[in-house]
């Protein structure tokens, strides 16, 4: 009886402590499920919107002929999204720090292509990630490689995102929209995701070509695509950003993430003619090197920007 009664008393002791661990461990997916099954995010909700408070910031990093995002929560969490090349890896640790960002709670990487994914293993390396969340789409090249050794090395979380998961970045929600299918193009098994805060949204677009950007509108509703910013697809490649998509998204800005005098001459003629033709603010990292936003959840403001 008396080892019993040990026993039951290392369980007592032993079983919260497990299930505490477990929690740590796999929080994020957990946000996930909850929040998928309930629609416990802020945004949109029967019609209305969740009250937010503090403001929101969306960094639109200038790392040249490459893509980095980075999204401050107000009450401080981060998140970045792709880590431009190897060649600008130090430049963007550099502005990631001035912002006073010290560790990221989450790092999307949209597709295992070098202007996405080169900067990745460097930060892994000089900052704490804590979730990593990446395509399912693999990559032969030396950077990819490279990059799972560093997730591994640094034990940060993996999350191979499916499409309508959502997680929380404090008083910001991030749903993903894509891929829904399967592609022989890298570009298009990027990762999309919509991020929400009140009644404020960006969409984030990696490099989807229009036929990834065409099965997310069968997919989903339109409404899902609404938003106020769209970070255009593919640096604005004519690759991407096709009539009907745009007209689903309907924002009011347009972000071009591109290097000046790149030689795949992005962005193309095309994509800025239909930009144009929606009376949509164009905005360039070629031209204005780093675009910030600010949003208190009723409207988005650009602060560094004449518009």
């Amino acid at each position: 009886r008396k080892k019993k009664n040990q026993l039951r008393n290392r369980l007592t002791f032993l079983l919260p402590l497990l299930a505490l661990v477990l929690v740590i461990r796999y929080a994020p997916q957990v946000i996930a499920l909850i929040s998928q099954r309930f629609d416990l995010y802020p945004g949109k909700q029967d019609g209305g919107y969740t009250v937010v408070e503090g403001e929101a910031e969306v960094h639109f990093i200038d790392v040249g002929q490459a893509d980095a995002s980075l999204i401050i929560a107000p009450s401080g969490e981060t998140m970045l999204i792709d880590a431009g090349t190897r060649k600008t890896e130090e430049l963007l640790l550099a502005y990631v720090e001035e912002q006073g960002v010290t560790e990221l709670d989450y790092l999307v990487l949209s597709h295992p292509h070098e202007d996405h994914i080169g900067g990745a293993p460097y930060l892994l390396d000089e900052m704490e990630v804590e979730t990593v969340l990446m395509t399912e789409a693999s990559a032969e090249s030396n950077i990819y490689k490279t990059l799972c050794t560093a997730i591994e090395a640094e034990e940060a979380s993996l999350i191979y995102p499916k499409p309508n998961d959502r997680f929380m970045l404090g008083e910001v929600s991030f749903t993903f929209l894509g891929p829904v299918e399967s592609y022989d193009s890298l570009n298009s098994t990027s990762l999309v995701l919509r991020c929400d805060f009140g009644q404020t949204s960006f969409l984030f677009t990696g490099d989807a070509e229009k036929d990834a950007e065409e099965a997310m509108l069968q997919k989903h509703p339109a409404s899902l695509f609404d938003c106020d910013v769209l970070k255009v697809g593919h640096h604005g490649s004519s690759t991407s950003t096709s009539a009907a998509f745009l007209a689903a998204v309907s924002p009011s800005y347009a972000v071009i993430s591109c290097g000046k005098d790149n030689s795949y001459r992005h962005p193309h003629k095309e994509t800025l003619s239909l930009l144009e033709e929606h009376t949509v603010i164009v905005l360039r990292t070629d031209i204005l090197s780093t675009i910030l936003f600010a949003s208190d959840g009723k409207t988005v403001r650009c602060l560094n920007a004449t518009t």
